[in-house]
């Protein structure tokens, strides 16, 4: 590739992630999936089973607790004991349009994502120094050291 190009690369690579993530969140608001759709179609979604992965407890009451991740709160009937505030669930779950809750069937407590997301930082911040130890620059171009 000849560094005339490398912009125009650059930059239709950047395009194509902004679509991506364009229709991504098209998709994550107008699919007929999740809580939020099933609360404005009650019969359609009667029993349907809901998957929360990785969400965080906003609020434990004595049948239950809630959850919040981009959307909620959302609330979900199940024994709280064990629980914490900030605790981060993955849930499955089925829709009650009754009570317009979730019942809990399964649930699974990530007790260690907040040390995993601190070694996800860790290997960036180790990847960044080793980029800059490896590295520099030189007319203008990104050159190995050594």
């Amino acid at each position: 590739m000849t560094d005339r190009a490398r912009p125009w690369v650059a930059g239709a690579c950047m395009a194509w992630l902004l679509v991506m993530a364009g229709l991504y969140g098209y998709y994550s608001i107008t699919k007929p999936v999740g809580f939020r759709y099933c609360l404005s179609h009650l019969e359609e979604c009667r029993g349907r089973t809901i998957l929360l992965p990785l969400w965080r407890v906003t609020d434990i009451r004595a049948d239950g607790y809630d959850l919040y991740k981009i959307t909620g709160p959302i609330p979900v009937e199940g024994d709280p004991e064990g629980l914490a505030l900030g605790d981060t669930l993955s849930v499955v779950s089925v829709f009650d349009p009754d009570r317009q809750l979730l019942v809990e069937r399964e649930r699974e407590v990530h007790h260690l994502r907040k040390a995993k997301v601190l070694l996800g930082i860790l290997g960036v911040l180790m990847t960044a120094v080793l980029v800059l130890v490896g590295f520099r620059w030189q007319d203008g171009r990104l050159v190995a050291r050594g």
